[in-house]
């Protein structure tokens, strides 16, 4: 018998009394317990709710003053017009873009994920994650693939998502005055999985922030909502796998991705065999 259960006595003894009073107080409990869980729940709401606001404030003020802008140099017919409208375009259709990257983020995050996982080739997956990236001069890619191809056990559209979450962030975090460089890599981290690793050379994660970086809302960006790594933890955890990182301050991180391989067959090979595929895109 579970201890969370009522019991039962036949008899208005001394121990029936002790059990009556058992049963209340049981009862009493779970009461408390669905309180509480009712409570945090609506308290996340808000917090959720809270954050939203702030995202959205965030874009609105950049657009409102360029629009103010814009308006006074029309009406004093400004010689720079062309040029200010065409800054001043960018400027709102940026934000504009910010605000629908935060509305996608909140609607997944506030959804429960669902992993679809299936066998799925790994070079496929990754061709996918790292194509968008071969006409980008934002940073040199080096792109490293196994000679042999790899079945892993995965949600493919999930993890191709993680896998580009965490390349945007090493861009991001690349400063300004710095050429950046970004490298992808995969080996065999043990027996079944299989370990995506992205480097790169930014600014590095402070150690203040290492046990916030993975937490909801928390972000190191003047302009993000914080769910990106979030949601990639939710995911790898819900694919039986796991993401982690090792960073130094100033000199960049390295993201590690470990996913389950697929077990439906022998595979006699490592996966850390490896030939460059794409260098200084």
């Amino acid at each position: 018998m579970q201890t969370n259960e009522p019991l039962s006595w036949p008899h208005s003894d001394e121990i029936g009394l002790l059990i009556k009073e058992y049963n209340r107080t049981l009862r009493k409990l779970e009461n408390s317990t669905a309180m509480l869980a009712k409570s945090e729940r609506e308290l996340a709401w808000r917090e959720m709710a809270k954050q939203i606001a702030h995202e959205i404030k965030n874009p609105l003020t950049p657009m409102s003053l360029s629009l103010q802008s814009l308006q006074m140099a029309i009406k004093r017919n400004d010689p720079n017009l062309r040029e200010l409208t065409q800054k001043m375009t960018k400027t709102v259709l940026d934000q504009i873009n910010v605000l629908a990257r935060t509305a996608s983020n909140f609607s997944e995050f506030a959804k429960m994920i669902d992993i679809d996982a299936k066998k799925e080739s790994l070079n496929e997956i990754l061709a996918a994650a790292t194509g968008i990236y071969s006409d980008n001069d934002e940073a040199e890619f080096l792109f490293v693939l196994p000679k042999k191809d790899i079945n892993v056990h995965v949600d493919k559209v999930k993890i191709i998502r993680v896998i580009t979450n965490v390349i945007q962030n090493a861009i991001q975090s690349i400063p300004e005055n710095r050429l950046g460089q970004i490298m992808l890599t995969v080996t065999k981290a043990a027996k079944n999985i299989i370990k995506i690793t992205i480097q790169d050379n930014g600014d590095g994660i402070p150690e203040a922030y290492a046990d916030k970086i993975f937490e909801p809302n928390f972000t190191t960006k003047n302009l993000g909502s914080g769910l990106g790594l979030a949601m990639c933890k939710d995911i790898m955890l819900k694919t039986g796998g796991n993401i982690y990182f090792e960073s130094v301050e100033g000199q960049g991180s390295q993201f590690h991705i470990e996913i389950p391989e697929y077990t439906g067959y022998e595979d006699s090979e490592d996966a850390d065999n490896s030939v460059d595929i794409k260098l200084a895109l």
